[in-house]
């Protein structure tokens, strides 16, 4: 982007809304919308870290300043917006290759603020079964899975939660078998 560095290309994106480095939270954003849903920068004041790779950027065209409530905001200017859609084209969405479904389906779970109970089981909308405890105290205890998506398939009663759950695994694949289920 005529010779921008690569933070401040990473500051144009930031000013318009657009993740080009994946990390552990966000998924990167591999197409550009039509229109910007966002486009300004607080950098606060001269003294900000940022501020001379975005003075930089606006001296070569691709910002432009102003001030607010003593603090400095930048926005991308329109030849700043058709550059970064040339780079991004050209360096994101070239090298993209389409994740498979299982991995879109956890990305966009790993994105969504919605918080589920049983986690991404819960997002895709999988029934999980339970496990049931009974006995009063720990040497007594014993545990068995109960389906929640099938009728009247249980795993019998054990000591152990692995046993137990073993039992469940078992019944549940002879019910399938039974009632031709894939």
């Amino acid at each position: 982007m005529d010779n921008l560095s690569t933070e401040a290309i990473s500051l144009i994106a930031h000013t318009l809304g657009v993740d080009i480095y994946p990390n552990q939270y966000y998924k990167r954003d591999f197409y550009l919308p039509d229109k910007f849903s966002r486009n300004y920068f607080c950098c606060g004041n001269k003294d900000n870290s940022d501020y001379p790779l975005l003075k930089e950027a606006e001296d070569k065209g691709f910002m432009k300043i102003w001030n607010k409530f003593d603090n400095l905001y930048f926005s991308v200017t329109e030849k700043g917006q058709t550059k970064f859609r040339d780079w991004f084209a050209f360096n994101i969405t070239v090298k993209f290759k389409k994740p498979s479904k299982s991995k879109q389906e956890y990305a966009d779970y790993i994105h969504s603020e919605c918080e589920y109970n049983n986690g991404f089981a819960d997002w895709l909308n999988i029934q999980l079964p339970k496990m049931e405890t009974r006995g009063s105290w720990h040497p007594n205890t014993e545990y068995r899975m109960k389906s929640t998506k099938y009728y009247g398939v249980n795993g019998d009663w054990f000591k152990t939660m692995k046993q137990a759950k073993a039992s469940y695994k078992e019944a549940l694949k002879e019910y399938k078998k039974r009632e031709g289920i894939r």
